[in-house]
């Protein structure tokens, strides 16, 4: 006589776990679209930094800075991704471009379920000591998935939503482009770091596999020259170019070199300037991320 009520408690039960469930991806699902959409905030919400490192706005000195390069170049960097645009960063060195990449490596992967990221430079030691190793500082924040050597898998055992990196040197052959050009995902983005010394096979390779709407390249490094392929990447038509100089820095703008540290500094500027000469290519390459007509003297 008792079977019965028992079944269907047992099938309330299970009902309410299926709604809960349902309930609780939903939340998820809100959850990524809003952070998808507002990445500065995803980097305070979930990494717990601060905006206005980013945002530079935000700062009541910038209200009557003149800004030297792209205005706010941080957060241009990130209204192109937003937008599902590529972008091409030509920087000065220290502005903070490595760290908002790896800032981005997490966005990214967790804002969009399944997405694939790939992080390319030309030489492994260049990932592993750069990037990477923010990605690692910022992976006991972040504190989800598997993080390995060149690897944060958002589920372990399983390479379907992922970030990888992948080397790209100079003496890349055709067996590496066609690596390159084999990534493939509904939602994918490749960060080129260091890109003047990416070979231009490779970087062709990654544009062609870049097939579904969503599928970004985001490129930044130090200019070279005109004709090195960072500045060629910037001047496609389909490119957000921007330009990041050291000179609109919150260091230099604050003239405080601990706001952010181990960033360029007024003292830092000084430096170049005098080793290397005011307005010449290496300096304008290093200071103002303009890319000289020709090959700096090093």
């Amino acid at each position: 006589m008792n079977s019965v009520p028992t079944l269907n408690i047992a099938a309330l039960a299970e009902l309410e776990l299926r709604q809960r469930k349902k309930a609780r991806l939903k939340k998820e699902e809100e959850r990524r679209k809003f952070y998808s959409e507002h990445p500065l905030i995803y980097f305070r919400d979930r990494l717990g930094i601060k905006p206005e490192t980013i945002n530079w706005a935000l700062l009541p000195e910038y209200k009557d800075h003149k800004w030297d390069g792209t205005p706010n170049p941080l957060m241009k960097i990130l209204d192109a991704l937003v937008n599902w645009n590529w972008a091409g960063v030509e920087s000065a060195t220290g502005t903070g471009k490595t760290f908002i990449g790896a800032l981005i490596v997490m966005w990214f992967l967790e804002s969009f379920e399944n997405a694939l990221v790939v992080t390319t430079a030309p030489k492994e030691p260049q990932l592993k000591l750069h990037i990477w190793k923010e990605i690692g500082k910022l992976y006991g924040v972040f504190s989800k998935g598997e993080l390995t050597t060149l690897k944060l898998r958002m589920r372990p055992y399983r390479d379907d939503w992922i970030a990888v990196g992948f080397v790209a040197g100079v003496k890349a052959d055709e067996d590496s482009a066609t690596k390159a050009q084999g990534f493939h995902a509904e939602h994918m983005l490749i960060i080129l770091e260091e890109t003047p010394g990416v070979p231009e096979p490779i970087i062709t390779a990654f544009q062609n596999t870049c097939t579904a709407p969503h599928n970004l390249i985001l490129a930044f490094g130090n200019p070279d020259h005109q004709f090195d392929t960072l500045h060629k990447f910037c001047q496609k038509d389909e490119v957000t170019h921007i330009r990041i100089s050291a000179y609109d820095h919150p260091n230099v703008v604050l003239d405080n070199p601990n706001f952010i540290p181990g960033a360029t500094s007024r003292i830092g500027i000084q430096r170049i300037l005098s080793n290397f000469g005011v307005d010449t290519p290496l300096a304008l390459s290093r200071t103002r991320g303009i890319s000289p007509e020709s090959l700096p003297m090093r």
